[in-house]
């Protein structure tokens, strides 16, 4: 019993695909100000659900709605905002550039 009960435990690892480098198109969204219970700028990816708190997005992509094509690393801390339990994930951008 003891065995199989270490077993489980260092079996289960968390994968949060921190450090790894995507490429995807996403949409830039002002979610409102954080002292007002929103997450600042974020990036939604297209076709997903995901949404990043980029710790670097440059001025001229902060415009709502904007749609991008971005390369970018999730890191391992979380953005805390809003009324969102345990904050939104952070990325950093490598590139991005605004899709015709």
């Amino acid at each position: 019993m003891v065995i199989l009960f270490a077993l489980a435990i260092f079996s289960c690892k968390k994968n949060n695909n921190s450090g790894q480098v995507v490429t995807a198109d996403a949409t830039i969204i002002n979610s409102g100000p954080v002292a007002a219970d929103g997450c600042g700028w974020v990036v939604r990816i297209n076709g997903s659900d995901s949404t990043y708190s980029p710790t670097n997005l440059a001025t001229q992509y902060k415009i709502d709605s904007l749609q991008v094509h971005i390369t970018y690393k999730r890191l391992s801390q979380r953005f805390s905002c809003g009324a969102i339990g345990g904050g939104i994930p952070a990325i950093q951008i490598n590139a991005i550039s605004k899709k015709n």
